[in-house]
């Protein structure tokens, strides 16, 4: 009998970071494809690529997320264990994450577009309904989206 691929088992910060990397590779090769039926799947792609970063980040953060059964961590720790597995709520992710906005902020170049901004806009935008969404994105606004999230990737 095959193996499911759906096999659950607790993550590691750099298990989320290899994922993150190859969503953002399938989201980048369906963008260059260039057929306008792949954009919708290229952001979807790109904002899972974004998602795994941020729980990558939550995840080193709090490390008993990564071994522990959630019913044994207390009521707050149990809220980030939940948007580590059960959930994608990018906006949500970032708001336990204080010193990701703090240095995206710091790190912000003059003149450039802010990284910290750019985080909040990217994560605004997505969710993981962009799966079910009936209209098409544009190839323009598709690329838009994975350069923000590929500027993001080099921070988080």
């Amino acid at each position: 009998m095959a193996q499911s691929f759906a096999t659950r088992s607790n993550l590691t910060p750099g298990q989320a970071r290899t994922v993150a990397a190859w969503r953002f590779d399938d989201a980048r090769r369906l963008w260059q494809s260039g057929m306008a039926k792949h954009m919708n799947g290229a952001v979807y792609l790109g904002g899972l690529a974004l998602d795994c970063l941020l729980k990558a980040r939550l995840l080193e953060k709090h490390p008993a997320l990564r071994s522990t059964l959630p019913e044994n961590l207390a009521q707050r720790e149990r809220a980030r264990w939940n948007l580590v597995y059960r959930t994608h709520d990018l906006e949500a992710i970032v708001g336990e994450l204080p010193d990701v906005t703090r240095r995206l902020q710091d790190a912000s170049v003059f003149g450039a577009p802010r990284l910290d901004t750019m985080l909040k806009s990217a994560c605004s935008r997505w969710s993981i309904h962009v799966r079910y969404l009936p209209k098409r994105v544009d190839a323009a606004e598709a690329d838009e989206f994975l350069r923000q999230v590929e500027e993001l990737r080099r921070w988080l």
